[in-house]
């Protein structure tokens, strides 16, 4: 049991990806925040909008409703095992853009920015799981958005 926590304690540093090209806006103060949480979870949508907008808005970014080109993905899915207390949290961040498909709109993953970060707990692990996703991703997008150090 002590080696599957420790191995979902590292997923996070594993999973994480450094900035890319395709984060690059024409207005990187803006950025639209995709929420999705999963049924088995009891932590609700208003609770999970505070901290990516809180994450969002300490960083200087508008949080946006209209979905564009690149958008902010964070999905978290909770389950429960019948032999297993607390539950396992899967939090995803991910990097998703609007496009056309003939006459349909779809949605492309650009890139997953936090892959699956693992851990065991209650609501408060939930949310520092998500915030340091959060986090991170924002941090790698304000990276590739700066003016500082950019190689154009």
């Amino acid at each position: 049991m002590k080696t599957l926590i420790a191995l979902l304690l590292l997923l996070p540093a594993l999973a994480a990806a450094d900035p890319q090209p395709w984060m690059k806006k024409d207005n990187p103060s803006e950025l639209t925040p995709l929420l999705s949480i999963g049924s088995g979870c009891s932590l609700t949508q208003e609770n999970i909008s505070g901290i990516v907008e809180g994450v969002m808005v300490r960083s200087r970014i508008k949080p946006m409703d209209e979905v564009g080109t690149l958008n902010l993905l964070v999905t978290i899915d909770c389950v429960k095992f019948d032999n297993l207390n607390p539950d396992v949290i899967s939090v995803s961040v991910d990097f998703v853009g609007l496009a056309n498909a003939g006459e349909d709109q779809v949605l492309i993953r650009w890139g997953a920015f936090g892959g699956a970060m693992l851990g065991l707990g209650d609501n408060a692990d939930a949310e520092r799981l998500i915030r340091e996703g959060v986090e991170d991703a924002i941090a790698s997008y304000l990276q590739v958005n700066s003016d500082l150090g950019a190689d154009e």
